[in-house]
């Protein structure tokens, strides 16, 4: 990953990113953001009822 594209500091990201690690949605659409990577959320298909 490039960090220069990325808004994210390092520390932070290895912070985040660790098994202890909690990031947000911001921090993780940052990181995509800075990997090229587009997340999309679709709706779930209703259940039948």
């Amino acid at each position: 990953m490039c960090l220069k594209k990325s808004t994210v500091d390092r520390a932070y990201l290895y912070k985040a990113l660790s098994h202890k690690g909690n990031p947000g949605i911001k921090t993780l659409m940052q990181i995509l953001n800075a990997l090229g990577i587009r997340f999309t959320a679709s709706l779930a298909s209703a259940p039948n009822t």
